[in-house]
């Protein structure tokens, strides 16, 4: 399997570390979507979440630790990346989300 290099690197430094990382897998399709908030908001939330789901593991990794306000340093941290390979990757993940709009 030929892995982009930032991706690789990750791997890399997961593999390295000491610490054992536990991964869980996350099913975007079985989050709760509040029935408080308007038909409107809960499509425009599940859209997002179906584009999401279509992301290669370490954009989705990303972009939910962005989204949850994790800042650059901590993503990096987690995933063994640069801060600014995380900032740029973010950037290209909103640009590639917002294109499937």
């Amino acid at each position: 399997m030929d892995l982009p290099g930032s991706c690789n690197s990750a791997l890399m430094a997961l593999r390295s570390s000491k610490q054992k990382v536990e991964t869980v897998s996350f099913d975007l399709g079985r989050l709760d979507i509040s029935s408080e908030i308007d038909d409107a908001k809960r499509e425009n939330l599940q859209t997002m979440h179906a584009l999401i789901s279509r992301l290669e593991d370490v954009e989705k990794a990303i972009i939910l630790l962005w989204l949850d306000d994790y800042p650059y340093d901590e993503i990096a941290d987690t995933l063994g990346l640069k801060r600014n390979t995380v900032a740029i990757k973010i950037h290209r993940i909103k640009e590639k989300l917002s294109k499937q709009i």
